[in-house]
């Protein structure tokens, strides 16, 4: 004998009070609330998360030292913007042999300048200045480690930033200064 299927809401139901009194209360308005709620939740934490602020820099510097310097402008944090990539964020996107690389080499007595310069800003962002002794290959950058004698780096500060890079008993020195000075002391 075939039997008729029934709609699901039309199955008889064992009574149970608890159940009962969760959809009453469900029904009588927490839709709204709870929807509410996770609406809330939702745009709060992207406001939290969303908040770039814009910063603009401007490098100078000055190669005191007897060899080239690579300089790499770059930001340690979010968002990630193209012109603002250290080379080993860089590396991790593989780029293509034509690709331009953010690095600049100063040849001794050489000032090099940048700026202004804008870019967007997490609150726990830094823009960074790096150099690295020598004139070197991407690959060869990638090599020297952020112990090693031959690199430097340091946080930038909004606006202008002036620098003077010499050696001390073979260790580079970043030294800041209010102005780059047009001749070698």
């Amino acid at each position: 004998m075939h039997m008729p299927k029934l709609p699901r809401n039309d199955l008889p139901r064992r009574y149970c009070p608890v159940a009962e009194r969760v959809r009453n209360w469900y029904d009588d308005g927490m839709k709204s609330t709870v929807v509410l709620v996770a609406l809330l939740v939702s745009l709060s934490m992207c406001g939290l998360g969303c908040q770039a602020e814009t910063r603009t820099y401007e490098v100078s510097v000055r190669n005191d030292t007897p060899e080239p310097l690579t300089i790499w402008l770059f930001k340690e944090g979010g968002p990630y913007e193209n012109g603002w990539k250290s080379p080993e964020d860089l590396a991790i996107e593989s780029p293509k042999a034509n690709e331009p690389l953010g690095k600049v080499v100063i040849r001794p007595g050489a000032i090099a300048d940048a700026g202004p310069v804008i870019g967007h800003f997490d609150s726990d962002s830094d823009a960074k200045l790096r150099v690295y002794r020598g004139a070197h290959s991407f690959n060869e950058l990638l090599a020297i480690g952020r112990d090693s004698s031959d690199r430097i780096e340091v946080k930038l500060q909004r606006g202008d930033n002036a620098f003077l890079i010499t050696e001390h008993n073979l260790k580079l020195s970043l030294d800041p200064v209010a102005q780059i000075p047009s001749t070698q002391p």
